[in-house]
């Protein structure tokens, strides 16, 4: 129970930590808007009340995975001393306002006015032109075509804000260089998986399990989990070896995150997970789920309803027995069951004899998303 009760400290104070960082990063963006009038400062502040708030999950992957190569690699993190925890911290909170970036962008590809059962930026946006009456008149597909164009900038805006802290982290040149070309890669994977994901639920790529399973690992796995283990590496100055146990890693749990994901969506409760109630099947969303379900008998009784506008939570209810009957849930479970295997031969393989509070970790992070119910 202390052990417990330590741990949730530790996570209490790595979150400050990380949002007074993040903090004063978004004041100074704010700072930088002022000269260009209140309306500017105003569209900013609005982006940071609907964006807050959040898990930090990414960044505090980073953090627990970079404080446990510390206590592995003692007499290099003694020479590097807290400035490089520091710079940690730092580049964490960048991890985070990459992912701002990546919420506005897919709220506007999605075509998104809510996010979390609240209006998001365009949301707010249209919800005060609406109802301000010194607003110029303009008709609902100006007013959303205003507020969908703000979303894209303020997302570069966001993007180029996160460049802008690994661009200057304070940093060896070699450390730099690494980093940024991590970015450029996770940025790179995602904006890919991004459009594949597109692709598929528009119907204008060819949908099977490959892809979709490929899909998952570029959206999801490379930016969510593999992005902030591998920083986590090269900011410690760990090993070769272990930077690509922990981008192995990355990628299997991504994986089986989305997977959860998706069976939650498919099969869980929405008053506990918070996504709107299968709102995968409503977007017509090309998951592996539905990607084994096409090759089944029951398939034809899916695909009536599936991606249909008015689709409701009958319709709903009725495709989620269908995709237990044909055998889909049971199969991405296995999936993920799999996966969840993968991770732990890796740790006992390469990295708990060298790297023994790594391995504690990760296998305490792939314990706590096993059987999530959000």
């Amino acid at each position: 129970m202390a052990e417990v009760a330590a741990r949730r400290g530790h996570h209490s104070r790595l979150t400050s930590e990380i949002d007074e960082a993040l903090q004063d990063m978004l004041h100074r963006g704010r700072n930088r808007l002022t000269t260009y009038g209140s309306q500017v400062t105003h569209v900013w502040d609005l982006t940071v009340s609907c964006i807050g708030g959040g898990k930090m999950l990414r960044p505090r992957l980073l953090m627990d995975v970079f404080d446990a190569l510390a206590d592995d690699e003692r007499e290099t993190f003694n020479q590097l001393g807290e400035e490089r925890r520091r710079a940690a911290i730092s580049i964490a909170a960048g991890v985070e306002l990459l992912h701002f970036a990546f919420l506005i962008h897919d709220d506007l590809i999605d075509d998104d006015l809510t996010r979390r059962g609240k209006p998001n930026l365009m949301g707010s946006l249209l919800n005060e032109m609406s109802g301000a009456p010194q607003t110029p008149s303009a008709d609902r597909e100006q007013q959303l075509h205003f507020v969908r164009s703000v979303g894209l900038l303020v997302g570069d805006q966001m993007l180029s804000a996160a460049h802008q802290v690994f661009a200057r982290a304070d940093l060896q040149q070699d450390s730099r260089l690494r980093l940024l070309d991590l970015l450029d890669h996770t940025v790179t994977e995602s904006c890919v998986g991004e459009m594949k994901d597109v692709g598929l639920s528009d119907g204008i790529l060819a949908s099977g399990l490959a892809e979709a399973l490929e899909t998952t690992r570029l959206k999801t796995a490379t930016y969510t989990f593999e992005f902030p283990l591998r920083a986590a590496a090269i900011l410690a100055d760990a090993p070769p070896n272990v930077e690509r146990s922990l981008s192995r890693v990355g990628r299997d749990l991504g994986i089986a995150f989305q997977l959860q994901d998706d069976l939650l969506s498919a099969f869980g409760d929405h008053t506990v997970h918070g996504k709107d109630a299968y709102s995968d099947f409503r977007e017509g969303k090309q998951t592996p789920l539905i990607a084994f379900a096409r090759d089944t008998p029951q398939w034809p009784a899916i695909g009536t309803r599936f991606g249909a506008a008015d689709f409701n939570f009958q319709d709903g209810t009725r495709t989620s027995a269908l995709l237990r009957e044909c055998g889909a849930e049971e199969f991405v479970r296995s999936m993920i069951g799999e996966l969840f295997g993968h991770v732990t031969t890796i740790v006992s393989t390469h990295i708990v004899e060298t790297h023994p509070h790594l391995a504690r970790c990760v296998m305490d992070l792939a314990g706590s998303l096993e059987g999530r119910a959000s």
